[in-house]
């Protein structure tokens, strides 16, 4: 028969030993492109973490930038735009097929819905009418 000191002892091993322990974090930009590079990188279209933050820093992005952003990534390079914190975006989606969710990815940056009205999005359905003729000179 074990003494309960033993049996703490014995289970102190075996939860060191067994037990997983996690750390839930709000997702940052570099984790969900390591993540979706990995797992479904055409979601957003093949981009990686590196050429990410290329981009972002060619673009010259900054707090107080005003973007005209072209976005066939489900909301990802939004996303990216909300945590850098602009000023001002619009985002222009160019659907070629029926998509679900054109946001499903920038729900998973778990923004406040005051850096939802910095963005706004436009469908190029509303740009573009589906019976325009164009004319003939």
């Amino acid at each position: 028969m074990k003494t309960q000191f033993s049996k703490e002892k014995w289970l102190k091993k075996k939860q060191q030993k067994y037990l997983v322990t996690f750390e839930v974090r709000k997702p940052d930009a570099l984790e969900l492109a390591e993540v979706y590079a990995l797992i479904y990188p055409e979601k957003i279209c093949c981009l990686r973490p590196d050429s990410l933050s290329y981009l972002i820093n060619m673009a010259n992005i900054s707090a107080l930038s005003r973007v005209l952003l072209v976005d066939n990534t489900r909301g990802f390079l939004a996303g990216v735009l909300m945590e850098k914190q602009v000023e001002h975006g619009i985002r222009l989606e160019f659907n070629t097929k029926a998509v679900k969710n054109t946001n499903e990815i920038l729900f998973e940056f778990d923004a406040p819905s005051s850096f939802n009205k910095r963005i706004g999005t436009l469908n190029s359905k509303m740009l573009i009418a589906e019976n325009a003729t164009p004319a003939l000179n």
